[in-house]
């Protein structure tokens, strides 16, 4: 089995992942990025620099909570995967 490799420091674990669109699920075409694992989330989320990259279209709104408050934020579907 292949083992996922991760950065780690004091308060957080960063690990590569793949983005790719969504539109063509026989399209592997990925970019690699840097992401954070957060255990506790419920969605995941991506700059808006990736989203005009691959030209993402959003599907809707939904709430997201930040430290001091709940924002509204454009939904987009991707995909990820895990390097």
């Amino acid at each position: 089995m292949r083992l996922i490799k991760a950065h780690k420091d004091d308060r957080r674990i960063l690990l590569p992942i793949a983005v790719l669109a969504s539109r063509d699920p026989a399209d592997l075409t990925f970019e690699m990025y840097m992401a954070l694992l957060d255990t506790g989330a419920t969605a995941s989320w991506v700059s808006n620099a990736i989203v005009r990259r691959f030209n993402l279209k959003p599907i809707g709104q939904r709430p997201c909570v930040v430290a001091t408050e709940i924002r509204q934020l454009s939904s987009y579907i991707f995909r990820l995967g895990l390097l």
